[in-house]
């Protein structure tokens, strides 16, 4: 079974019980070497599309990193989206034991997490940077940007 397979199957915890649609599984490219660990309340829209960063932003956000980047991976901290759109904690703590075994399966060199509660759950070294203001003005792309190309750097051992 893929690890998307995997995902979409989850039964593990109460937002399972909850929901409409199935989890949100990771999207990747190639052989990843960085994972994005990104903090989003899963919505509607997230359902629909199957993916964890949604409209603009994801254009703006796969573009950037495949600037930099061959091969990627990103994940949502949460995998399911709650009725009333306000996580737990213990959801938090259920989707982390998927980051865990993401972060084995995939085995990537770098992690960046995107959002504090990204940064609060994930656990080992990583970056942290948000991808959500890459939208709304020129500094913050420029900003993600040369912060993707600082971590490629430390990545080759620059």
């Amino acid at each position: 079974m893929s690890l998307q397979d995997e995902i979409r199957s989850c039964q593990r915890c109460v937002l399972f019980s909850k929901m409409e649609t199935s989890p949100i599984p990771p999207e990747w490219s190639g052989t990843p070497e960085v994972m994005f660990v990104v903090d989003t309340t899963i919505s509607m829209a997230h359902d629909f599309a199957q993916t964890p960063v949604i409209g603009a932003t994801r254009i703006r956000f796969i573009h950037l990193i495949e600037e930099v980047f061959d091969d990627w991976y990103i994940t949502p901290l949460v995998k399911c989206r709650p009725k009333n759109s306000t996580y737990l904690v213990k959801d938090y703590k259920e989707c982390t034991q998927w980051i865990q075994y993401e972060i084995n399966k995939i085995a990537p060199k770098i992690i960046v997490t995107c959002g504090s509660n990204a940064t609060k759950y994930v656990e080992g070294d990583f970056f942290t940077m948000s991808p959500g203001r890459i939208t709304q003005s020129k500094k913050h792309e420029e900003l993600f940007s040369k912060t993707l190309v600082e971590i490629k750097e430390k990545l080759n051992g620059k």
